[in-house]
């Protein structure tokens, strides 16, 4: 059986459907994008046999402990807390994969930011503070309180990336800044605070020297590497921490539940082989597949909300224009599976 799942991620506006860049990218030819297990997870539950707590420790305040990382309501939670301790009085949680991936990857993963004075981060890794390689896909501070701090009034609508590459203590920097107010007019997340709702952030590890950066399933830029990437693979971490050039966390606020949280919602990696997928080349606009399947549409929970069934799926905008009447407009996300392999998959707006 060849299988369509179509996630429903947001709500838009109205007329038909049109097509969206890739997610991940359109592979080139004889390769297929390949979902990594290992690195993708709803967060229904703790999964030990994925992460593990990463415990050493930034600058005071800060104190990594492993009760401040724990799974809630299907959502990785990174909680901030007053400790007892009279300098490190901030206590938190880093988590790090027990994989390691290497380009060409695609990586994603929907969060949210805490609403305190403290980086909310997704990031790659391996190395230390002299000699590493480091991605990151997002440092947001969603409350700073240093007003002074490097983009104002803007950080807590900013996405922060940036790559490290760090031989001998001698660290070349590539970041790339990009707003949330800078979101297409038509986007339902332009101009929110990381801490307002959830955000989707992706980076695209390209090569040796590029990754290019996504956010809200929006391109927003390119870093390229100072040095070439050399190591066998990054570790991919989650984590919040709070640090003098933003403001500390006000310790006030570390006793508020409803603001010292993080939220990761889910994560999805995708790795780039060597294969020519059935479908060589899908065109939102026109895939062609005709074999009998099934197209499988699901809510943000990921939750199926309704199967349309069809004994030759001959095009696939053709089969959601006719058979989606009842849903409502949104972004979505189709990808095509054959058993447990992901061959690819494509962002369309469906407009009703």
């Amino acid at each position: 059986m060849f299988r369509i799942n179509i996630l429903l991620l947001l709500s838009i506006m109205t007329i038909t459907i049109t097509s969206l860049f890739a997610d991940p990218p359109e592979p080139p030819a004889g390769k297929h994008w390949e979902k990594v297990s290992a690195l993708s997870d709803e967060f229904d539950s703790w999964d030990s046999n994925k992460w593990a707590h990463s415990l050493w420790n930034y600058d005071v305040p800060n104190i990594m402990m492993q009760s401040q990382a724990f799974i809630s309501d299907g959502k990785l939670c990174i909680r901030a807390q007053l400790h007892n301790d009279p300098q490190r009085w901030m206590k938190t949680c880093r988590i790090t994969s027990k994989t390691k991936i290497r380009y060409p990857v695609y990586l994603e993963c929907s969060m949210k930011a805490s609403d305190i004075s403290c980086y909310n981060t997704f990031w790659l890794n391996d190395g230390d503070i002299n000699n590493r390689e480091e991605i990151d896909v997002c440092e947001n501070n969603a409350n700073p309180t240093n007003p002074n701090c490097q983009h104002g009034a803007e950080m807590p609508y900013t996405m922060q990336s940036n790559i490290h590459h760090c031989v001998n203590g001698d660290n070349i920097r590539s970041p790339w800044y990009f707003s949330t107010k800078d979101l297409s007019a038509s986007n339902p997340k332009k101009g929110e605070k990381f801490s307002e709702g959830y955000h989707t952030i992706a980076c695209h590890w390209a090569d040796n020297r590029n990754v290019y950066w996504y956010l809200n399933d929006e391109y927003t830029g390119v870093s390229k590497a100072g040095r070439d990437f050399v190591k066998n693979g990054l570790f991919v971490l989650f984590d919040q921490w709070t640090n003098t050039w933003d403001g500390l966390a006000d310790k006030n606020s570390l006793n508020d539940n409803s603001r010292n949280t993080m939220y990761v919602d889910w994560v999805r990696t995708w790795r780039l082989v060597d294969g020519t997928p059935i479908v060589n080349k899908v065109n939102p606009l026109g895939a062609f597949i005709g074999m009998s399947g099934k197209v499988e549409i699901y809510d943000i929970r990921g939750r199926v909300i309704q199967t349309i069934s069809s004994d030759n799926i001959t095009e696939v905008n053709q089969l959601l224009r006719t058979r989606t009447k009842g849903l409502s407009t949104g972004l979505y996300l189709y990808w095509y599976i054959i058993g447990n392999k992901t061959i690819v998959n494509k962002k369309i707006r469906l407009f009703q």
